[in-house]
């Protein structure tokens, strides 16, 4: 057998080998971080089992606990959303039916309403799929195939951070996401450090992988488990495990109260910071991976920097409390960044609301109402539109340049790819206009329809055969003139 080239092999089974351990990364995450909360939960101290203490925790524990679940299900949802339209725009471009309840919404849709003929075409395709050998058949499938396919082509990250930064309106909701992820790592460190929350970093993934609000309950939960620091060591704490001992041998752990200097967690506000500024201009750029990329991997900098920096780069506290003030500054400080950062944000997003377009690469089977998103653009204005823009993608409900008034090219590519296969004489005969052959007798005036996409198909023909039927009329009745 004949080795496969690695460029093949990378490009054919690395996409949705990625993708498959986005899944698993998540449930061992998740698993991870349950397994931390009823270790924190077994090792409550005797001074945190007053009655008072008891009774906060049975109301508050359950209430973040739901909340996680709900940010869990939304997260799942939002998720599937994205994937399926990324799916369908792929399998259009490929020439791959799609079944009955995941084509496009064709009779509320103005803008594909011309380009399907509801009746005559989905009807097959749903035989084709559904019957005996169809692609989403149990018995005979390639639905595993197509979306290996779909994996394997289509850059399904890089396209969500694009979709979102590419337009300013949408990054006006993504910079905040990203904006919230910096001051809440911060205080992951910082609270995860002091109060010896074990996995940390399996919290930060989770809020990569899934959504901040689904770690950030989580956390809640850790800091109502773990209200003093635990004892760290392990004779009269809880037992360390593989990860902690083999972290404590190579990197030798720091004294009790150690704090590592403020500035060196302002250096990482502003190297994360400075990526989220960058992130309109490079958006649709070759940079635009290495950019995301780099600002998940900045975020992590914070958990490291207590293992990474020596120890006469902090300050060993007396008492854990004396390192309130100068955190307390440090978050002030970063307040006023973040509300920097926001407001030019704002004021870029309301100077482009004019003419910022709100299409996309995946505008063409997207289930919106056209007609109805049309309206709302046409009466409202600034800041009605940036809160709009929170409906135009999956995306920009989790992230400049000048906008064109045209589609992308790629939705343009959509549509000539789904009208092609539709013959000229069904269009013409769905919108009421007939393509008689030549007579004598007079052929009656094709009715038009009230839809602007009927208009607009009815002026398609610069000639037809009914003028020429007319101007020969003409010439016959009325005498030749020298």
């Amino acid at each position: 057998m004949a080795p496969v080239p690695l460029m093949i092999f990378w490009e054919g089974y690395v996409p949705p080998a990625i993708s498959t351990a986005h899944v698993l990364l998540v449930t061992y995450l998740t698993f991870v971080v349950s397994r931390g909360l009823y270790r924190s939960y077994l090792e409550l101290p005797p001074s945190q089992a007053t009655r008072s203490r008891k009774s906060r925790r049975r109301q508050l524990v359950p209430i973040f606990a739901a909340l996680a679940l709900v940010s869990l299900a939304h997260a799942v949802y939002i998720g599937f959303d994205y994937a399926l339209l990324s799916y369908k725009v792929w399998a259009a471009r490929k020439d791959i039916a799609l079944p009955i309840k995941y084509a496009p919404d064709i009779q509320n849709s103005a803008s594909l309403r011309f380009e399907y003929d509801f009746n005559e075409k989905l009807k097959p395709i749903l035989q084709r799929l559904w019957g005996h050998g169809g692609i989403f058949s149990i018995r005979d499938s390639q639905i595993l195939a197509h979306a290996s396919r779909w994996l394997a082509e289509t850059p399904i990250y890089a396209d969500a951070f694009e979709i979102v930064t590419e337009k300013a309106r949408r990054h006006w909701w993504g910079q905040q996401l990203d904006l919230a992820m910096l001051s809440w790592t911060l205080l992951l460190s910082i609270e995860g450090r002091r109060r010896n929350i074990p996995f940390t970093w399996a919290y930060l993934g989770l809020a990569h992988l899934v959504g901040l609000s689904f770690a950030q309950n989580l956390f809640h939960v850790a800091l109502l488990l773990t209200p003093a620091p635990v004892p760290s060591t392990p004779s009269d704490g809880l037992p360390g495990s593989w990860y902690i001992r083999t972290r404590d041998s190579i990197v030798p752990p720091k004294p009790l109260n150690w704090c590592p200097h403020p500035l060196l967690y302002l250096f990482c506000y502003a190297l994360n910071g400075g990526a989220i500024f960058l992130a309109p201009a490079l958006a649709g750029t070759a940079s635009s991976v290495r950019l995301l990329a780099a600002t998940r991997a900045l975020t992590f900098l914070p958990l490291l920097l207590p293992y990474l920096v020596p120890e006469s780069w902090g300050t060993v506290h007396p008492h854990p409390h004396r390192a309130y003030s100068s955190f307390s500054a440090l978050f002030r400080l970063l307040s006023g960044v973040s509300l920097a950062l926001h407001a030019r944000a704002t004021l870029a997003a309301l100077a482009r609301a004019a003419y910022d377009d709100h299409r996309h690469r995946h505008s063409a089977l997207m289930h919106i109402d056209a007609e109805k998103l049309a309206a709302w653009e046409r009466t409202t204005y600034g800041l009605g539109r940036i809160l709009g823009a929170r409906f135009h993608h999956p995306s920009s409900t989790a992230p400049p340049g000048m906008s064109s008034s045209r589609p992308p090219a790629s939705a343009c590519g959509l549509r000539h790819s789904l009208t092609r296969h539709y013959r000229r004489e069904e269009i013409l005969a769905r919108t009421g206009i007939t393509t008689a052959s030549r007579s004598a007798t007079p052929s009656p005036e094709p009715a038009r329809l009230r839809s602007r996409q009927a208009k607009f198909l009815a002026r398609q023909p610069s000639t037809s055969d009914d003028e020429e039927d007319q101007g020969g009329r003409r010439g016959r009745l009325r005498p030749d003139t020298p």
